[in-house]
């Protein structure tokens, strides 16, 4: 039998050992911007000229996942950001985001529209971006949530 002591001592090595696992679980991937970026670029420019089904669902897959969080920072974060947000730093005069945004709530497939609104995709809305597109969003998630024929 252990004495009060020694069973606090376990539990305290316990709770110890499972933060410490729990610490690097959550560390975030490496930011795949760099290759992902000039990726959407082409994807992007491809899905708006043509508006074809594979064209555009490459598009949205890009899409989703640059909008997961990553180790991603631009030199003046202090915590990681969507790698989505890095895309706008290569050229911040065309408001990417916007464009992509844009493009992605005009497509009428089921991946678009899930993407749209879901939760990761609120994940990355910022500022202007969170005014213009955040109750749109949840408006889609609420309409996706009815059954169909309401």
């Amino acid at each position: 039998m252990m004495a009060r002591g020694q069973t606090l001592a376990l539990i305290g090595c316990i709770v110890l050992l499972a933060e410490c696992v729990w610490a690097q679980d959550v560390t975030p991937a490496p930011c795949p911007a760099q290759q992902l970026c000039p990726l959407i670029a082409a994807q992007f420019t491809t899905c708006a000229k043509e508006r074809g089904q594979a064209a555009c669902a490459a598009f949205v897959a890009s899409f989703r996942k640059l909008a997961g969080t990553y180790d991603c920072k631009r030199p003046f974060d202090t915590a990681p950001v969507p790698a989505a947000w890095l895309c706008e730093q290569a050229d911040p005069k065309r408001d990417i985001l916007f464009q992509y945004i844009d493009l992605l709530r005009s497509l009428h497939t089921l991946e678009a529209s899930v993407f749209f609104a879901s939760a990761e995709f609120r994940g990355m809305l910022d500022g202007h971006l969170a005014e213009i597109y955040l109750k749109e969003s949840l408006d889609q998630q609420k309409r996706l949530a009815q059954p169909m024929g309401k």
